[in-house]
């Protein structure tokens, strides 16, 4: 007995041709389920159109600049409120003629004693008062007397662009610790408030120098000229 399975073209209307009597009762079959005509060609004129794409909508230039503003406005906002009570300084003061407050600067230089910039050549020290007072200043570094570097005062000119007023640190033979205020002969250096000190006071070109320390004399206004 044959127990092979029967192959595709064994099967009853399936082969090479199909058989058309069975082909007629199958589209029979199809016509009377759906009522359509397999012959008919489709018309395609009957189909839904395509969907048209839902429409766009674009803020108007004017609107978008608005919101652009409001931004900015809004980081502005943030930055200044998130950089508030930071303890930052403030930028100096422009104010042309403002008083240098002397017991100020004094008490924090001797607290701390440590220069902003420090000149430790004949050279260098003429460069940078002739960049800072527009006079270059001659310094004699054999007399004995240490110029431990400069520290800046606070307030700027206005009309020069230039603070023009400088603390000169310096320590003498026996280490006492000195500050000179060196400003424009027009610029008052406040002296209230230093309590039980010695100040010293002469002039160098168009600055006023006012030496400030416990000792009897001066130390520097022999050790700082003009050339």
């Amino acid at each position: 007995m044959n127990t092979q399975p029967q192959q595709p073209d064994d099967l009853p209307g399936i082969g090479p041709e199909i058989d058309p009597a069975l082909d007629a009762r199958i589209e029979d079959s199809i016509r009377r389920t759906f009522g359509a005509d397999l012959n008919r060609p489709i018309d395609l004129s009957a189909l839904p159109a395509e969907a048209p794409p839902p429409p766009t909508f674009r803020f108007p230039r004017a609107v978008m600049g608005i919101s652009a503003m409001a931004a900015v406005l809004l980081l502005s906002m943030t930055v200044f409120i998130a950089t508030r009570g930071t303890g930052s300084p403030p930028a100096p003061t422009i104010v042309p003629g403002q008083p240098v407050n002397a017991a100020r600067f004094y008490t924090a230089a001797m607290t701390d004693f440590e220069p902003e910039i420090v000149c430790d050549t004949p050279e260098k020290f003429a460069d940078y008062t002739d960049e800072a007072f527009d006079l270059a200043l001659a310094a004699d570094f054999d007399a004995g007397v240490e110029l431990i570097g400069w520290i800046g005062l606070g307030a700027y000119d206005k009309a020069s662009g230039k603070s023009r007023r400088r603390g000169l640190l310096a320590r003498s033979q026996s280490g006492e610790r000195v500050i000179a205020f060196f400003a424009p002969a027009d610029v008052e250096v406040n002296l209230d408030g230093l309590g039980d000190v010695n100040t010293h006071r002469w002039t160098i070109g168009d600055l006023t120098v006012t030496e400030v320390s416990n000792l009897p004399a001066p130390i520097l206004q022999s050790v700082i000229t003009t050339p």
